[in-house]
C-alpha cells in the first residue's frame, strides 16, 4: 500500500502540471465571467486597455471579441463575439447551442420569420432572418439577447439590451 501512494505523488504532481498559468491551450482557459456594466471607463482600460478603434460610443476590442458601449463615462451594454473567452453568469459563451441556451434561460414562446434583421423585439420569441439565417432570441428580464448562426449555435451575446430607461 505504501509503494501505491508513493506512486500517487508523482502521478498527481505531473497531472497539475499540465495546465499551469503559463499554458495557454484552450483546455486551460478559464471563461471569464466579469459583469461590465457600469464599469467605469477608466477600469473598463484597466481591464482591457486601450480599444482598437471607438466609433462615437462604442468601443471595439476585436482581439478580444467585444464591443464596449460607453455613455457618461460608464459601461451600459456590451457585446461578446467570436473570438471572445467571455460567458454568462449562466456559462453560456459564443458556440454554445441554442438547446442549452434555452434549458438555462427559458424556451422561447413563439417563432417568428422576420425580413430585416434585428428586428422583433418581444421576449421569449425565436426570430429568424431567411436571407442571412440567422436566429436571435430576446430575454429583457435578463437584459440579454442571443444571435444564432445558421447551426443554432451561439455567434453572439448583447448584454444590456434593452438599453437602461432615460430618467
Amino acid at each position: 500500500m505504501k509503494n501505491i501512494n508513493i506512486l500517487m505523488i508523482p502521478v498527481m504532481v505531473f497531472g497539475l502540471l499540465g495546465c499551469t498559468s503559463t499554458d495557454t491551450s484552450q483546455s486551460c482557459t478559464t471563461p471569464e465571467q466579469t459583469d461590465l456594466i457600469g464599469m467605469t471607463k477608466s477600469d473598463l482600460s484597466k481591464e482591457l486597455g486601450e480599444p482598437r478603434q471607438i466609433v462615437h460610443s462604442t468601443h471595439e476590442y476585436p482581439d478580444q471579441g467585444l464591443s464596449v458601449t460607453v455613455l457618461d463615462e460608464k459601461v451600459i451594454q456590451y457585446i461578446i463575439k467570436q473570438g471572445s473567452n467571455r460567458q454568462t453568469p449562466l456559462g453560456v459563451k459564443v458556440g454554445t447551442p441554442m438547446a442549452e441556451v434555452t434549458k438555462l434561460y427559458g424556451n422561447y414562446t413563439a417563432e417568428e420569420e422576420v425580413e430585416k434583421w434585428f428586428t422583433g423585439d418581444a421576449p421569449h420569441v425565436l426570430y429568424h432572418h431567411d436571407e442571412y439565417d440567422k436566429y436571435k432570441i430576446n430575454y429583457p428580464d435578463k437584459n440579454l439577447i442571443f444571435m444564432f448562426d445558421e447551426k443554432k449555435c451561439v455567434e453572439s451575446i448583447w448584454f444590456g439590451f434593452p438599453p437602461p430607461k432615460s430618467k
